[in-house]
């Protein structure tokens, strides 16, 4: 019968973590080989000039290997930091645009006009108001058709937990009053006088 050891097996010291976000860096492609060979080369002579313990080169090793590549070859800008296009605007909200410049160039030309050209200014300004509130309309209805859409492929999505967003969500509390307290207080609210419900 085997004697066992009472000793319990010791642990893997515990990883460090790296505080911070460090980006990825632009490596070569496993295709090509020449490029490889020569970071290999360059990485085998840094670690071979490190002068220190085993345990310490290895806690620097992918520090090491870091800092060379992200000099050597870049590292990748993250997603959220690329700028992003601006979005490309559809022809009708391009021609509102354009019809609320002209409206106030209209205004300030109304304001130098005399009486008789500020009639003819009034016109067009009413024909500018007609086409936008007529562009706009069209714009709020394709604005809630694009909601709704969005609303519906939520729902498909995850039912359950479109429903749960749809509720407050929910709050936790202490009540700092007694329970006499309370009962009295909801007595007077839900009772009237001769002691019936409301």
């Amino acid at each position: 019968m085997p004697v066992e050891d009472p000793t319990p097996p010791q642990r893997p010291p515990k990883e460090r973590k790296i505080s911070g976000y460090r980006p990825s860096v632009k490596w070569p492609k496993a295709v090509e080989k020449r490029e490889w060979e020569t970071v290999n080369n360059d990485l085998t002579k840094i670690l071979e000039q490190q002068v220190s313990t085993a345990d310490k080169r290895l806690e620097r090793m992918g520090d090491i290997i870091y800092h060379y590549g992200e000099e050597r070859f870049g590292v990748n800008t993250r997603r959220s930091e690329i700028a992003k296009p601006a979005p490309i605007k559809s022809r009708r909200q391009q021609e509102i645009e354009r019809l609320v410049r002209e409206r106030r160039q209209l205004r300030k030309q109304w304001k130098k006009a005399s009486e008789a050209e500020r009639e003819g200014l009034m016109l067009l300004q009413g024909d500018i108001k007609c086409r936008l509130a007529t562009l706009r309309r069209a714009e709020n209805l394709r604005k809630l058709r694009k909601k709704k859409e969005h609303t519906r492929a939520r729902f498909y999505k995850n039912p359950f937990k479109f429903v749960k967003d749809l509720f407050a969500k929910e709050t936790s509390g202490i009540l700092k009053i007694t329970k006499t307290e309370l009962e009295d207080h909801l007595k007077k609210v839900h009772y009237d006088k001769k002691g019936t419900n409301k």
